[in-house]
């Protein structure tokens, strides 16, 4: 039987050539790189769109500390560096994590929405993607913040406790939250049988990421030195983009197949579930 996405079985579900939900490893690493290919200019505006505020917010930090304070403390000399209006930089700090964890939520749930709704072959305006996002991000921030103190916790009480619970966590809680509007307890449910997939799949993204930004270090130290000015961390930002859209597709390829090993599910589905 065949479908809009490829083959089905007989009762509908993908048995392979869905778009979003892979049936092996090797699939998992070319559907991120499909999704990269369909839904990287629409998502990359979006990460801009956090970004910007970012830099805004951490310049004015870095003006507030003063940028000697700024390089000490980001470097082996330490914490005995002097904050040049500790008032200020702190109040601009505040405002730098408020505005990323807000923003930054709207941003991954609008995110996730057009690398689904473009996967499921539908229309993906950005309009309609923000007002999801808009429309989710309370509860995607409350369980972030939940999901971050039991990380935390777990790495305090043993490491491996907080790193098994980034396993199942960090993957699924956005898709989680954007379709099936549950908790943390549903990714539990999810991950159930499923860890050892998941830890793979996280370092497979992990040694990405990490490779990313060495090649992103060594050619900003090739630029800059050591200097933590504002053109480092503008070039630095604009060089972490397609990192980020790449993140983004982890997540929501992670989630489908994750979703799909434990009910068989398609792409079009998951399209539907999001406007329910």
């Amino acid at each position: 039987m065949t479908g809009p996405n490829g083959p089905w079985d007989a009762s509908g579900a993908a048995t392979d050539g869905d778009p979003l939900v892979p049936q092996s490893f090797s699939e998992w690493t070319a559907k991120i790189v499909d999704a990269f290919g369909r839904s990287w200019r629409p998502v990359i505006v979006l990460q801009v769109l956090l970004s910007v505020p970012l830099l805004i917010l951490e310049a004015l930090v870095t003006n507030a500390a003063g940028e000697d304070a700024v390089e000490r403390y980001t470097s082996a000399s330490g914490s005995d560096a002097t904050v040049k209006d500790l008032p200020a930089a702190v109040g601009y700090g505040l405002a730098y994590l408020a505005v990323a964890l807000i923003l930054g939520a709207v941003v991954q749930l609008a995110s996730f929405w057009i690398v689904v709704k473009q996967g499921a072959g539908a229309a993906a305006p950005m309009r309609s993607a923000v007002r999801f996002g808009l429309s989710r991000a309370a509860p995607l921030i409350g369980w972030e913040i939940v999901v971050a103190v039991m990380i935390v916790l777990g790495l305090f009480l043993l490491i491996v406790s907080g790193v098994a619970l980034a396993v199942i966590l960090v993957p699924t809680v956005l898709g989680v939250v954007a379709v099936e509007r549950a908790g943390v307890s549903r990714c539990f449910q999810l991950a159930r049988g499923r860890w050892l997939a998941l830890f793979g799949r996280c370092c497979a993204m992990l040694v990405v990421a990490l490779a990313y930004n060495q090649i992103i270090s060594a050619i900003l130290a090739g630029i800059f030195g050591s200097s933590a000015a504002i053109g480092a961390q503008i070039v630095s930002t604009v060089l972490s983009l397609p990192l980020s859209v790449v993140i983004v597709n982890f997540m929501v390829v992670t989630y489908a197949e994750t979703r799909n090993a434990e009910v068989r599910c398609r792409t079009s589905e998951l399209s539907a579930a999001l406007d329910a």
